[in-house]
């Protein structure tokens, strides 16, 4: 058996492998969700991820993908990668390990208006009066929200 089908097989040896290829191969800094994105050389590894993914239930249904640059991606699910960082992290770049745990601590959590605590709008205006020029992702990280509620009230501004 290899460690593709032991992978399929067992949860922990699944996380062992996809860990170190989120970190270093998935788009999800500054995003709400991870995506493994490979170019066409490298689809069939790509699938083989994929398969491992899904088999514990981490991958989004929409299965792997084809951009029109040619390369292919599938996404996680918040839970899935919440799992998969449970199982496997933390990461060792210490910004993709503190996105990684932003992208944990928010899956499954429904925001909004709360009584008696300050809006968001609020909180962001705060936020960029303490950190003039922040970009989006220092916001997120420092508010500890997803970057479309920050957009959203950068919008409303």
């Amino acid at each position: 058996m290899n460690y593709i089908e032991r992978a399929i097989l067992e949860k922990q040896r699944a996380a062992d492998v996809l860990m170190p290829l989120i970190e270093f191969e998935a788009c999800f800094l500054g995003d709400e969700s991870v995506k493994l994105v490979q170019g066409r050389q490298n689809q069939s590894q790509l699938e083989q991820i994929y398969r491992i993914a899904k088999a514990h239930n981490w991958a989004t249904p929409k299965g792997v993908t084809q951009y029109r640059t040619g390369s292919f991606a599938f996404s996680l699910s918040k839970a899935g990668f919440k799992e998969i960082y449970s199982l496997g992290g933390p990461m060792s770049d210490k910004r993709k390990d503190e996105w990684a745990r932003l992208l944990v601590e928010r899956a499954g959590i429904k925001g909004g208006c709360q009584k008696g605590k300050p809006s968001t709008k609020w909180r962001v205006v705060s936020a960029l009066n303490g950190h003039p020029g922040a970009s989006v992702e220092e916001l997120c990280l420092h508010l500890r929200l997803q970057p479309g509620v920050v957009r959203e009230a950068l919008r409303g501004l």
